[in-house]
């Protein structure tokens, strides 16, 4: 990974991380003042001394693990290798309070920075539902637009088809060619063609358009209709 390389990382995501090393560092303090004071490490006095709340001590692994190494150095003064545990036996109690302090100030920072990006989260989200619930709404009112199919001559022996390709997606749709409706059309242009088959439409409409190009027809639907409106197109 190059040093250029950008971590694709949320502010919600960063500040939770943030939350979860003062939090780590809250308790690593609360712990060196017990080791340094000789007192019992418990759950109980933790919790007082640190606010931290009982599931993130039992749930987080490196956290259980910093408490059993305090654990293990306050009975008998050993000190692992790996811990992150610095007690300074030198250091008054007033110099540790102030440090305690600091990191609870701290804390409470990321807390209430964690509080703002969440509102700022809420915000976006509510703008983005209501955008999303105007383009329903739209959708839901939009008028219908469908083509009525009208074979003029009738063929027993074989079943002819027709082509319809929405240019802009490129979906196509093969449909018989007999008496039917087709609906779920939006404005754009489809190219429709049958083997042998002249297409023309039955009646003119507003805001659309019907030619003849080389092996097909171009449907043109320009404008968005204000009513349901029916294509009616002649095979023969």
């Amino acid at each position: 990974m190059t040093k250029d390389h950008k971590r694709n990382i949320t502010p919600m995501q960063e500040s939770r991380q943030k939350i979860s090393e003062k939090k780590y560092q809250s308790l690593k303090v609360v712990l060196e003042d017990l080791i340094h004071n000789q007192e019992e490490i418990t759950i109980p006095r933790i919790i007082q001394l640190s606010g931290l709340s009982k599931s993130y001590l039992y749930k987080n692994e490196r956290v259980k693990e910093l408490i059993e190494d305090a654990k293990t150095r306050n009975i008998d003064g050993y000190r692992s290798k790996k811990t992150d545990l610095n007690v300074n036996l030198e250091m008054n109690k007033s110099d540790m309070l102030l440090q305690y302090e600091e990191v609870k100030r701290k804390l409470q920072d990321s807390y209430i920075l964690q509080y703002q990006l969440l509102q700022n989260e809420n915000y976006r989200l509510l703008k983005e539902i209501e955008l999303k619930e105007q383009e329903v709404n739209r959708l839901q009112s939009r008028s219908e637009i469908q083509i009525h199919l009208i074979p003029e001559i009738a063929d027993e022996d074989n079943i002819l088809w027709l082509q319809i390709r929405d240019t802009e997606t490129g979906q196509v749709l093969i449909v018989p060619v007999v008496d039917r409706y087709i609906e779920g059309l939006n404005i754009g242009k489809y190219e429709l063609s049958s083997e042998n088959k002249s297409l023309s439409l039955l009646n003119s409409i507003p805001g659309i358009t019907f030619e003849k190009e080389e092996d097909f027809y171009l449907l043109n639907i320009i404008d968005e209709p204000t009513e349901n409106t029916i294509i009616e197109i002649i095979i023969n």
